[in-house]
């Protein structure tokens, strides 16, 4: 749940449904790394709770590799929401030049 459906709920409650400003581009970044680290926090308690109720070492194992991928992806999904962020407050200083 703390994996996919916060981050999705997070993206999917604050996303700009109508023309992009500056706060909307910001309000989207933010709610991507909320819902990141999130995730990161998930895998992290996950993985605590396996070694506190003393699992076998390749059930321990697996959660460690688990929580590493999902800690990778979210970290990757937080620089692509820096650089998506460059990209549409860019976009709207270009288009309140033209206007």
């Amino acid at each position: 749940m703390g994996v996919i459906i916060v981050p999705l709920a997070l993206g999917l409650l604050l996303n700009s449904y109508g023309p992009l400003t500056s706060d909307s581009a910001i309000r989207m970044a933010f709610a991507t790394v909320a819902g990141q680290s999130v995730a990161i926090g998930s895998a992290l308690a996950v993985v605590v709770i396996t070694l506190f109720r003393r699992r076998g070492l390749g059930e321990v194992a697996l959660f460690v590799i688990i929580g590493v991928v999902i800690t990778l992806g979210a970290l990757n999904a937080m620089a692509e929401a820096g650089d998506m962020l460059l990209t549409r407050l860019d976009l709207v200083a270009q288009t309140n030049l033209l206007n």
